[in-house]
């Protein structure tokens, strides 16, 4: 980011701060405009469209939203962790 922003998380409504210097969360990625990131453009998705599993845009909400738009059922009480071993047993089986 070249400079602090603030969005709307699309799944929460939240606000949440885009802090200069990191990169733009996958989840933020049509929020923000291009002039605002270092580059001028975002960063590109995985390939497998898959969310980071480190740094922006690896949290629980974006893995948590993933796993539910491949059609798993995720616990209410599952951490990051539990959500990524969810996704892998599901990509390994199909």
């Amino acid at each position: 980011m070249k400079a602090t922003i603030v969005v709307a998380h699309p799944d929460t409504g939240v606000a949440a701060a885009l802090v200069k210097g990191t990169e733009v969360p996958g989840w933020a990625d049509k929020l923000v405009h291009p002039d605002d990131i270092e580059g001028g453009e975002p960063a590109p998705k995985e390939p497998s469209g898959e969310p980071p599993r480190a740094g922006g845009g690896s949290g629980l909400d974006v893995w948590k939203a993933h796993a539910e738009s491949l059609g798993l059922v995720v616990p209410d009480d599952a951490k990051r962790d539990d959500v990524i071993a969810l996704v892998d047993q599901h990509n390994s089986s199909n």
